[in-house]
């Protein structure tokens, strides 16, 4: 089991429903690794929802590496 595969009770709990929008991601830290540079990234666009994203080779778009959990 990895990190990102755990949600708490108290996260799910505090978890709203919000409308539907365009998230806006911007890098809060990142890191590399042996499979390329691992980014954690925050909405800014209001839910505050947060991702982690691996990015591999400059030309090649970052792909989610979790599922989007927020607010």
């Amino acid at each position: 089991m990895y990190m990102m595969d755990i949600v708490t009770a108290e996260n799910v709990s505090r978890t709203r429903k919000q409308p539907a929008h365009q998230h806006a991601w911007v890098v809060e830290s990142a890191h590399h690794t042996s499979e390329g540079q691992v980014a954690y990234v925050r909405c800014v666009s209001g839910c505050a929802a947060r991702r982690i994203d691996l990015r591999g080779a400059a030309t090649v778009p970052g792909v989610a590496l979790s599922k989007v959990v927020g607010r």
